[in-house]
């Protein structure tokens, strides 16, 4: 059975070796980016589930949303 790649692994393949190049990296990057504008603008409540805490998930959202912000110098 061939082994599985893990989540950083994966992430990392994606990154560097796609057949439209760097393009991946802006894709990844703003996808990251409008996801955790969106959890970060949802009501915590609603992205409850029984293994994550709805105020954890839109921490997590917060946090890397400023990083990627960070990253291209916007406040």
């Amino acid at each position: 059975m061939p082994k599985r790649e893990t989540n950083e692994e994966l992430v990392s393949r994606l990154m560097n070796f796609s057949p439209y190049g760097g393009l991946c990296q802006v894709f990844i990057l703003q996808a990251l980016e409008q996801y955790s504008k969106s959890v970060m603008e949802a009501d915590p409540a609603e992205l409850e589930s029984p293994m994550i805490s709805g105020q954890a998930w839109a921490g997590q959202a917060r946090h890397i949303h400023t990083e990627i912000n960070k990253h291209f110098g916007r406040p």
